[in-house]
Parts: structure tokens; sequence; C-alpha cells
């Protein structure tokens, strides 16, 4: 019982659309042999996902810039996940040639991209988030690559949600004292919470896509 009610309020921080992107993705992980993870962040999806970052931390494999090459050999991999990576990467469409690579064909590639979402970094001097996609242009992502789903990373009302907290956090925001306006963005963030739900309400209509957080797609090399 105990165990059941930390995952409800873990589940509660999230929402509902990033559950089901989530779970999206874990049947992909399980159902696939050789796995790679790009950019992984410091996480692992599961034992057998190789992971790679471009800096050395916990829980990554192999240190390597996908834009400047992958230590992997042609077609290595049954599937190839990049999540929240291409924003942040100098030159997409190389990082997106070398993921191709070393997919086997056949194989499946898994990425997802922000469409409306607030600049992010992972430091204050960190300047690398570049670009963002419609859904339209998620899809041609990978030309010549057989689309097999797609769907919503961040959906409408969560967006809404998180770019209300930067919008409201910025008058708080001094260039030596940047405590204040992360600590009211923060604040802002649980306050405005229960705009996440109306996801569930969002999804239900075909223009949801026009006010996405981002995406997320399968695609399958042929």
């Amino acid at each position: 019982r105990l165990q059941h009610c930390r995952n409800r309020r873990a589940n509660m921080r999230q929402a509902p659309i990033r559950l089901l992107c989530a779970e999206r993705l874990m049947e992909e992980v399980r159902s696939a042999g050789a796995v790679l993870d790009v950019g992984s962040g410091g996480r692992r999806l599961a034992p057998h996902v190789c992971t790679t970052d471009v800096v050395p931390r916990a829980n990554v494999d192999c240190v390597a810039d996908v834009c400047r090459g992958l230590p992997h050999p042609d077609e290595s991999f049954d599937l190839v996940i990049c999540t929240s990576v291409l924003e942040h990467v100098a030159d997409e469409r190389a990082a997106l040639n070398e993921i191709l690579r070393v997919t086997r064909r056949g194989g499946r590639i898994w990425i997802d991209v922000p469409f409306l979402y607030h600049f992010h970094v992972s430091s204050a001097g960190d300047t690398a988030d570049y670009r963002r996609w419609t859904l339209e242009g998620c899809k041609a992502m990978l030309p010549g690559c057989k689309l097999l789903d797609y769907g919503h990373n961040v959906g409408p009302a969560t967006a809404l949600r998180l770019m209300a907290s930067e919008v409201l956090a910025q008058p708080f925001h001094r260039d030596r004292h940047e405590g204040a306006y992360y600590l009211v963005r923060s604040i802002l963030g649980w306050v405005l919470y229960p705009l996440s739900w109306l996801d569930v309400l969002c999804m239900r209509r075909s223009v949801s896509y026009r006010a996405s957080g981002g995406f997320w797609l399968v695609a399958q090399r042929c």
C-alpha cells in the first residue's frame, strides 16, 4: 500500500501525455534486441541498452559527439533512441545521418523533439538550444524511412503551463542574482500544475498538434 501511494505521487508529477509517451517508448525498448540511446543523459532505460552522451557521467557507456561520429559500426543496432537531443546539437543533419548509419536496415529509430517549449539548457552558461519542430517538420526528419507512428511528447496544456511559468517569472530575473527567477519559476510550475490535466481534453481534438509542446516519432530504416 505504501509503495502504491509513492507510485501515485510520482505519477502526479507528470502530465498524462508524458506518461503515455514514456510507456510507448518502453514498448519499443523491450521488443528490440540491440538498442542505442544517443544523448542518454545518464539514464539507462533497460540493462541491454547501450548509452552514449557528449560528456562522461554515470551510466554512460560511451562518450561521443553524435555530430562528429559515433564509435559504432554501420547497422549495429535494432533500435536507436534520441530524445530531447536534436534541438541542442550544432548540426542536426549530421546527427540524423549518424543515427541512420548505425541503425540496421529494417531497424527502428525513436526521436522526440520540442515544438512550443521554452529555451532550455543544461547549465547557466550553456547556450546550445537551437531549433524547434512542427508536427510536419518532425515527420519529415527522416526522408527515405517509413514512418510507423507518432504522437505528442508534451501536451498542449502542459506546454501552456511551462511557458506561463517562464513568462511570469521573468520580471524577477536579475543578471547577477538569478535565484529569485528560478525560485518563482519553480513555484509557478507547481501552482499552475492543474493546467496539465487539460491535456486529457485537448488530446481528443484533431487540432491539438497546433499548440503541442513537442512530438515523438518511430520510423523504420528502409
